[in-house]
């Protein structure tokens, strides 16, 4: 898919099926079009009657979120980016402004949300608060029904997305540079700092512990 700010099509900025997109200080941009990168068609576009402030864009979960501020209130509007589909919306009270969101994303029937504080906030598609847990930055396989997200060096934490239960924890030989599942959600891939790639099975480390005598 291509995104195109129509503010300055010379813009348009490559999002391929392994990549995310976050865009800050966007608030003079009016407008935004998606297309098809191959056929260059619009796939849908929006028009924006008063000013966003970020989205966050990613296209292995198929979403793109945008955040506007007013006053000590963030609101997201969370979307489906092939379709454009608008999925539900969160309203996030900052009290006077003490902290910000640093990510967003759709995981299936829940929404992720990553703030300044180091939080990660699960929100279901009416809105509501369902689960918060300690992390940076959250990746989600709606099919197993978790999601991962990491708060100390060299530790990934897998979480259930619908309680945020934790269920297991990932201890790594290196401080983790990066990670998401892969596309068919049943490996996580992780890169850590010092250019050592994994890919862990996902449902075997979920997996219960054989009993005892088996």
């Amino acid at each position: 898919m291509l995104l195109v700010l129509e503010s300055d099509p010379k813009s348009g900025l490559d999002l391929s099926s392994d990549t995310d997109l976050r865009r800050w200080n966007v608030r003079r941009m009016k407008s935004l079009e998606v297309r098809d990168i191959v056929s260059q068609k619009v796939l849908w576009s929006k028009s924006f009657h008063s000013p966003i402030d970020s989205f966050d864009a990613r296209a292995q979960s198929d979403s793109i979120v945008f955040v506007s501020v007013q006053k000590d209130v963030i609101n997201l509007a969370f979307h489906q980016l092939s379709t454009g589909n608008q999925l539900g919306q969160v309203a996030i009270h900052t009290n006077k402004h003490s902290f910000h969101v640093t990510g967003a994303s759709v995981a299936g029937e829940y929404f992720l949300v990553a703030d300044s504080e180091q939080r990660v906030t699960v929100y279901d598609k009416a809105g509501h608060e369902t689960a918060q847990v300690f992390g940076s930055y959250a990746v989600a396989d709606p099919k197993l029904g978790v999601f991962a997200a990491s708060a100390e060096d060299r530790r990934i934490t897998f979480y259930d997305l619908s309680t945020g239960r934790k269920r297991e924890t990932l201890n790594l030989p290196e401080s983790q540079a990066f990670y998401r599942f892969d596309k068919t959600g049943q490996k996580l891939f992780v890169l850590t700092t010092d250019q050592t790639a994994y890919a862990f099975d996902v449902g075997r480390l979920l997996a219960p512990a054989p009993s005892a005598g088996n």
